[in-house]
């Protein structure tokens, strides 16, 4: 049976998660190589590669020094195919209970 969209709600939510990896100099200074830093090409793929690292959870939580934690945003309706730019009309909210925004992006 399919839902009204009336009768949904999409919640988004963002983590700070904190990673680590511990490498060689020479292999940092690959994988963060960039000749021309005006190039967004070669910025990109400098970001992938850093990205592409076998990061490790630190695996010691979260703490108060890390701004927002976490936030959660609430939209009326399936908003999936565009959370992406929905989430730049609205408020991060901290904890619940959440206010859902009826009126996206208006």
């Amino acid at each position: 049976m399919t839902q009204a969209p009336e009768d949904l709600v999409t919640v988004v939510r963002y983590r700070t998660v904190v990673e680590e990896v511990v490498l060689s100099r020479a292999e940092f200074d690959r994988a963060n190589a960039v000749e021309n830093p005006d190039d967004l090409d070669q910025l990109m793929d400098a970001q992938e590669r850093i990205d592409q690292l076998p990061f490790q959870d630190w695996q010691w939580g979260t703490y108060d020094y890390f701004p927002e934690p976490v936030g959660y945003m609430a939209f009326a309706g399936d908003v999936t195919s565009y959370s992406d730019d929905a989430v730049m009309c609205s408020e991060w909210q901290r904890q619940a209970p959440l206010t859902v925004d009826e009126d996206l992006c208006d």
